[in-house]
């Protein structure tokens, strides 16, 4: 049971509250905390005292955490402020480090750390939980032992304590531990007077015998703790018993009054470690009478949920000076005295008698039940014949071998009955020998079960004599051997099924010595088994190989396996074979110590042959791709060449690759021109020429002189690369193809490529590659014929800016001719025609389009020319034959223009500007689709600027006027879409005087 703890809640003292609010005068406070101190009577007083004071001063959080000696001076929280759950919890640290804690308490010194995230101390865990950032750790001191506790105080999250409070925290820390000094001192208890020690209550014997008629030890528990309170008025209590097997304390009556009152959730009746004042009688085995529990030195308090004790008294059991259990009582109304004492030792020895008793009596009886079952469910049989060989007794494991029930077997059967002929001679022999000797030898004996079927036992005898040494009893012993026999079969077959599988197996033991070798293996190798047994395991794998393969295969003797492991295996001829190992370890009857490891494998050499051509092939493959899609790509030579190299390491998987193209100087040098991979700086370190010297005579240089692909398999011993061995070497490379660029039978150049091991081009890989340096070359050539076409393109675009602008030049040099002759409408046709592209435009025509609007608005009225200038310029009416001579400008500039070849329709604009939407217009009267769109859009402009500008014959009208010509006859006269694209363009702001 625990002791009362108070709960700050239930003072008044909310978790969390801030100094403001409830903050009060330092000096009053701490007046009021020396004088209150002084006047209490029981530590959790003290300690709920100071924590309350430290609240005042500002502190948001806080606890009381002492040294307990039985926890090896470990801090434990005894009370605490807004640390929920905490009581009796042991201050552990966060993280590895300094706890600042632990640091204030082991140096006796105060600590204070402002804030965790800066500091180089750590948290206990317990403040980490709760969010603590920083706090001020007082060491709770006693004059005779120095720091015994700590007091922990808070800071609100963001501040910290000023000087002044931590001098009140250190000085209230400093007056608490004087004060535990004098707590600790008063007695437990007074032991009563020799008078009440005399004075026995009336029924204490009766009692005695109504507790030792109990059956078992929960009932006994029980009456004992019945009688124990009724003698000592005792609320609570309970009566426990120490298992001898776990050392745990079972305390079946717990149950009785405790729990119906008990809050804590997951309650007990056995303890693995009884602590508080109970844990304290059974430690010291000794009684404690604790009238005043809270000032013990082992009390810890109430935690939430327990029982409060205002009273405590327990007592232990002793029997044979060991402690069988103990009596625990509390609550009683007045003070337990040692009157009280005396009687509940009383009932403590008679409970520890009847608890050995008890427990003698069940382990008896566990023994009698474990020595029966070991003999009814031995491995072996036993049974007892009488000297005619009836079985008078058996045990369930011969029954079982004789597959009979025992009714049928005791005190009837004959063993001789079971037995062959030769099995009763020889049982016979046994018994003759048993009745001369003391020792007999064990025979095999087969069985006649009830189907028929003979069991094979081997069959032990002893015997029981009487005084005069004649035979009693037989006793006999049957050991099942039919496993045996089955295993010797077994072994036999599986021994030649070792010898002559086809699948090589091998064994070693824990020092990796070859044990067995199979004619698989033998065949595999080329040895012969008394060639390798007791030679190293190291022996079968090649020399550069060996130490790492070692290595791994030692696993095998710490436990390990090997699992679908590709080992290379060195046959006697020197080749190497891959071999595919799965293994297992056989282990002593301990199943610790090894005896031995059996490999078994399966050649894949061809496998992986295949396997690394097919690799090879789907790598030149892939590559194809991935350069099929970069010649797709590329827009200039360099990007292709680049590409292709860069797809030739990274997805091909070569060490280097780079490409030249072929250079007709005196040395015919191959100049290298895009390079990517391992040692790229290699070409900058050697010469490759396409000549016939010694630079000439390797894969590059052989390659662009026949062809035709070019491989060096092994760099290293090949003497035509000699001139390129010692850089390729430092480089890792070991083999060398090349392949000619080739385009029409002309060699444009080569691209060479290096792997990191000797033989690793195949003819199905080198003539993949070959297609990819055919598609190369090819692309090499495309991109020169498109860039060919490209500058073509380029000049030809050139050409045709020159004529435009030479024609835009003439065709204003025509407009302009036309204007002096008519100086009142200077500048009408590029008014015009600034207007009619801005309508084009709003209209989404073609560029095309738009530029023949332009050229054709320029010279819409080129055919004034032929018209007198005295009619252009004449200010008054023209008559009606002037009229007919000005619309006959039209048709005039249609004929002066046919025999120019335009890009655009721009006769058709010239001679149908005039044409009406009706057919009212001149000079031909088409209506509708037939006249040009351009010349619609010409027509309109030419209305809008016409009518908006000065004439001889009238002023200007404005170009409101004009735009309610064109809106009132839209339709009519005019195409509906060219006016509204017409109108949206004035409305957007247009103006003929702003340039274009």
């Amino acid at each position: 049971m625990a002791l009362f703890s108070v709960s700050l809640a239930e003072k008044g003292m909310a978790a969390g509250q801030t100094r403001s609010e409830t903050s009060t005068d330092p000096t009053t406070l701490w007046r009021d905390f020396n004088q209150t101190l002084a006047a209490c009577a029981k530590q959790v007083d003290a300690f709920h005292l100071t924590l309350q004071a430290a609240h005042k001063l500002g502190a948001v959080k806080g606890a009381i955490c002492m040294a307990d000696a039985a926890l090896q001076g470990k801090l434990v929280v005894r009370l605490s402020l807004g640390f929920e759950g905490a009581s009796n919890k042991v201050l552990a640290a966060s993280a590895p480090g300094r706890t600042a804690a632990f640091e204030a308490f082991a140096h006796d010194q105060m600590l204070v750390v402002p804030d965790y995230a800066s500091s180089d101390y750590s948290p206990t865990a317990l403040e980490a939980h709760h969010g603590v950032t920083g706090a001020a750790y007082l060491p709770i001191r006693t004059r005779r032992k120095g720091a015994q506790g700590l007091l922990l105080a808070v800071s609100a999250p963001g501040k910290t304590f000023d000087t002044d409070t931590l001098v009140l925290f250190e000085q209230m820390a400093s007056a608490l531990g004087t004060s535990l000094e004098r707590l600790a001192s008063s007695k437990p208890f007074v032991l009563a007077s020799p008078a009440e020690l005399t004075e026995l209550p009336a029924g204490l014997f009766e009692a005695f015998r109504r507790c030792l008629n109990t059956d078992d030890i929960e009932t006994l528990s029980a009456a004992i703790l019945e009688q124990c309170r009724d003698f000592t008025g005792s609320n609570l209590g309970f009566v426990g018993y120490v298992d001898p097997a776990t050392g745990y304390l079972n305390c079946p009556t717990m149950t009785r009054d405790i729990f119906a009152q008990c809050k804590v959730a997951g309650k007990t009746v056995v303890f693995e470690k009884a602590g508080g004042l109970g844990g304290w009688v059974l430690d010291q085995k000794a009684p404690l009478i604790a009238n005043d529990p809270s000032a013990h030195p082992a009390s810890v308090g109430t935690p939430p949920g327990h029982l409060p004790i205002r009273r405590f008294m327990g007592v232990p059991c002793f029997s044979q000076a060991r402690v069988m259990g103990m009596i625990a009582l509390a609550n009683k109304d007045s003070d337990y005295t040692g009157h009280d004492l005396r009687i509940v030792s009383a009932f403590a020895d008679i409970y520890a008698a009847a608890v050995a008793r008890f427990l003698s009596e069940r382990e008896l009886t566990a023994s009698r039940n474990r020595l029966a079952s070991l003999y009814d469910t031995a491995p072996c049989g036993y049974q007892t014949l009488a000297p005619d060989g009836l079985v008078i007794e058996a045990n369930e494991t011969a029954l079982r071998m004789l597959a009979r029930p025992r009714e049928e077997v005791i005190g009837r059967l004959i063993i001789t009955d079971l037995l062959t002929t030769t099995g009763k001679a020889l049982l016979a022999d046994q018994i003759r020998d048993l009745n001369a000797h003391e020792a007999v030898a064990p025979v095999e004996l087969h069985l006649r079960r009830p189907d028929g079927a003979r069991l094979p036992v081997l069959h032990s005898v002893s015997a029981t004599r009487d005084e005069r040494g004649f035979v009693q009893q037989i006793r006999c012993t049957l050991v099942d051997v039919s496993l045996r026999k089955a295993l010797r079969e077994t072994r036999d077959y599986l021994e030649t099924l070792f010898k002559h599988s086809a699948s090589p197996i091998i064994v070693w033991d824990s020092l990796l010595t070859i044990t067995r070798f199979n004619q698989g293996i033998e065949q595999l190798t080329g040895y012969c088994s008394d060639e390798v047994i007791g030679q190293p395991l190291a022996m079968l794998f090649p020399e550069a190989e060996r130490a790492a393969l070692m290595e791994r295969i030692g696993h095998t003797r710490h436990g390990g396996r090997l699992e679908s492991a590709e080992l290379p295996i060195c046959t006697r001829s020197g080749d190497h074979k891959t071999v595919l190992w799965n293994s297992s370890n056989l282990y002593a009857e301990d199943g610790v110590e090894l005896l031995a490891t059996v490999a078994q494998g399966v050649d894949i050499t061809d496998r992986k042959s295949y396997e690394l051509a097919l690799r090879k092939t789907n790598r030149a493959l892939k590559t194809l791709s991935h350069g099929n899609e970069i010649l797709v790509r590329a827009t200039s030579e360099m990007e292709l060449l680049q590409g292709v190299c860069d797809i030739l390491v990274q997805v091909g998987g070569y060490r280097l690759a780079w490409i030249g193209f072929v250079e007709h100087d005196a040395q015919k040098h191959i100049r290298p021109v895009a390079r990517a991979g391992n040692g790229i700086d290699y070409l900058d370190h050697v010469t490759v020429t396409w000549d016939d010297s010694p630079t000439g005579r390797g894969p590059g240089g052989m390659a662009v002189r026949r062809g035709e692909p070019q491989v060096f398999q092994d760099v290293l011993h090949d003497p035509r690369f000699h001139p390129w061995r010692a850089a390729a070497l430092e480089r890792g490379y070991a083999s060398n193809a090349a392949f000619p660029l080739k385009h029409k039978g002309q060699v444009l150049g080569l691209l060479a490529l290096y792997g990191d091991q000797a033989y690793g081009f195949d003819p199905d890989e080198m003539r993949l590659l070959n297609e990819l340096v055919n598609d190369v070359a090819f692309g090499i050539v495309t991109l020169r014929t498109r860039a060919a076409h490209a500058a073509l393109e380029l000049e030809r675009e050139h050409h045709l800016q020159r004529l435009r602008e030479t024609m835009e030049a003439t065709v204003q040099a025509v407009a302009a001719t036309i204007e002096k002759r008519d100086p009142y409408t200077a500048g009408h046709q590029q008014r015009v025609a600034r207007l009619a592209v801005a309508i084009a435009t709003h209209m989404g025509l073609s560029p095309q389009q738009i530029e023949g609007v332009h050229f054709g608005s320029l010279i819409h009225d080129i055919g004034k020319i032929s018209v007198p200038a005295e009619i252009l310029s004449k200010p008054g009416a023209l008559a009606a034959m002037e009229f007919e001579l000005i619309k006959a400008h039209a048709a005039a500039g249609q004929e002066i223009l046919k025999g120019v070849k335009f890009p655009w329709p721009i006769i058709d604009m010239v001679s149908q500007h005039h044409e009406r939407m009706n057919g009212s217009g001149y000079p031909h009267g088409l209506a509708g689709e037939a006249i040009r769109l351009e010349a619609r859009i010409i027509g309109v402009a030419d209305v809008v600027e016409a009518m908006s500008s000065f004439r001889p014959y009238r002023p200007a009208l404005g170009m409101d006027s004009a735009m309610a010509e064109i809106t009132e006859r839209s339709g009519t006269l005019y195409d509906a879409e060219v006016v509204a694209a017409c109108l949206h363009v004035l409305h957007g702001g247009f103006r003929f005087d702003e340039p274009g």
